[in-house]
């Protein structure tokens, strides 16, 4: 049986998936840019701690950046996507400006805002049960809290498994941005077919 639209939710599905399709080229560029950028961070061979935060601070001000102008498109996770580039970028200052931080200060700090993206994830995935590929926003945020549980559990681990974790999310990020994207491309489709009832 079809669920019934309000108005409301109509002109809100309307404008959402109007804008969605104007920006999904945004969505497409971040995942590519994402996915290339783990892949250099897994093939860097100097392991330092220095670079280590720079990767992590890079890693946090793009997101977080993304996060911000993405909260202007989407006005349904508009409060999630404020929240998550706000705590993004202020940690990846925070790893920048940082005198010398150690292995474990950066750890925990990564582990944190993994951990964060990884609830909103989950809270956005289950509150939009009836988008196009909710469930792998499930599934990323699911791997995301597992990520960083591991890494909050162990924080003292060595520079090359902090440098995996960087490369395996950024890639993982960068594929569900990618996966977005086209989703994106055809969203007035997708919600006239929801709105038919299909």
């Amino acid at each position: 049986m079809a669920q019934q639209l309000t108005p409301e939710e109509v002109q809100a599905g309307d404008v959402l998936s109007s804008s969605l399709e104007k920006v999904w080229g945004w969505y497409l560029a971040m995942g590519i840019i994402s996915i290339i950028f783990g892949m250099v961070i897994l093939t860097w061979r100097d392991e330092t701690l220095y670079a280590v935060t720079i990767f992590a601070a890079i890693l946090f001000l793009g997101v977080g950046a993304f996060r911000l102008v993405d909260a202007f498109f989407d006005e349904s996770h508009r409060l999630y996507s404020a929240i998550i580039g706000i705590i993004s970028i202020g940690v990846g200052i925070a790893i920048l400006v940082w005198p010398k931080p150690t292995l474990y200060i950066v750890a925990i700090l990564i582990a944190w805002v993994i951990m964060l993206w990884g609830i909103t994830e989950l809270v956005v995935a289950f509150a939009n049960v009836h988008a196009a590929y909710w469930w792998l926003r499930m599934i990323f945020g699911i791997l995301a809290f597992g990520l960083a549980f591991w890494v909050l559990r162990y924080p003292g681990h060595t520079l090359n498994v902090l440098v995996a974790v960087l490369g395996i999310w950024a890639i993982l990020y960068g594929a569900l941005e990618i996966i977005g994207a086209f989703a994106a491309r055809h969203a007035r489709a997708h919600w006239e077919a929801i709105k038919a009832g299909v």
